[in-house]
């Protein structure tokens, strides 16, 4: 069974803090929000997976790692993120929704090949990504 867990940034104190589900619902349950906070927080949901090191992945993570495809390795850095990949290794084709990272990659199959690590996240190292997009060029 899938843990679920959240963790909040706030703007204000440039600081991480985890939280349950109680704490993000609304009275009627109707959405999810932060009740009895005040600051600017943006929350992240756990991915359900771990890097090599036994680190929690979240959202909005960078991670970095390498997996197989025909044959090649390919080195992923990538903030993770809910959404979409074409994925044509022979095991699916077609597009599959679930955690990828910015550069669509599946996180699944980084944690599975080789395993990733987490090196970052994007509120308090988004230069971690520049650095990864100016180096493509």
């Amino acid at each position: 069974m899938r843990v679920i867990k959240f963790r909040v940034y706030s703007t204000v104190t440039g600081s991480f803090d985890f939280v349950s589900i109680e704490e993000l619902m609304t009275s009627d349950n109707s959405k999810i929000s932060l009740k009895g906070f005040n600051e600017d927080l943006t929350v992240m949901q756990f991915t359900g997976l771990q890097d090599k090191h036994g680190v929690d992945i979240y959202e909005g993570d960078i991670v970095t790692g390498k997996y197989d495809n025909l044959d090649v390795d390919y080195c992923v850095c990538g903030a993770v993120e809910w959404g979409k990949t074409s994925d044509s290794d022979g095991w699916i084709c077609g597009e599959t929704i679930g955690w990828v990272t910015s550069n669509g990659s599946s996180l699944l199959d980084l944690v599975d090949y080789k395993g990733c690590e987490v090196i970052g996240n994007i509120y308090q190292n988004p230069e971690l990504l520049e650095k990864q997009i100016k180096g493509s060029d």
